[in-house]
């Protein structure tokens, strides 16, 4: 008979990816940045999800850029379930975005939770927290003894989220009520968090597009 953990292991993991700033700093779209090899953040991080056998991918964008990220899915033919959810009031702030993500996924799904402008994500590292999950608790990847991104929510944590709404309401503040299982990796990009041009540039050599 299978424990309980086997079991959690088994249920279906989606991702939420968070787009829906609207980059006052960045003064861009950063769902838009590209890698020097031309993919723009956005179908980076879509692909390397579809590649990670996460079958269910939301993206939770602003409406402004509605019409580039539907163009951009239109060209991402795959079997895989790839949604677009808008957020209406992303001034809100990402706790808002987060929300309507895990109102998006099904209500047994775990989670990735995965920012835009945290592009360095590998497939490897979804496969290895996906191995790593456990029930009402979450995974994140640490390196040099600091945490890092995405982090990886169970279905219960999810299910907190989905019932907590108050305006001052923050992942990091739901997340002290739960136990933490942290992988230990070398990459210090998951660490990156791309606001401004300087921070892009520190990463990237090559001229923003625009």
């Amino acid at each position: 008979m299978m424990n309980s953990v086997d079991q959690y292991q088994g249920e279906k993991i989606s991702a939420i990816i968070l787009a829906a700033g609207i980059s006052e700093r960045f003064g861009q779209p950063k769902a838009f940045l590209r890698f020097p090899e031309g993919e723009t953040f956005l179908e980076k991080l879509i692909q390397v999800y579809v590649d990670a056998q996460v079958k269910t991918i939301v993206l939770i964008i602003n409406k402004s850029i509605a019409n580039e990220v539907g163009a951009i899915l239109e060209t991402k033919k795959s079997e895989n379930s790839i949604s677009v959810k808008i957020n209406n009031n992303p001034l809100a702030g990402r706790y808002s975005s987060i929300q309507l993500g895990a109102d998006s996924v099904g209500k047994d799904d775990s989670a990735f939770i995965q920012n835009i402008d945290n592009p360095f994500t590998m497939p490897e590292l979804i496969e290895s927290m996906k191995t790593m999950l456990k029930p009402g608790k979450y995974v994140v990847p640490v390196c040099n003894g600091e945490k890092g991104h995405p982090v990886l929510l169970s279905s219960e944590i999810l299910e907190h989220i989905r019932r907590v709404s108050a305006p001052d309401t923050n992942l990091r503040g739901i997340l002290k009520a739960y136990g933490a299982v942290e992988l230990e990796i070398e990459d210090t990009r998951i660490h990156a968090n791309l606001n401004t041009e300087k921070e892009y540039r520190k990463y990237f050599a090559h001229e923003i597009s625009n």
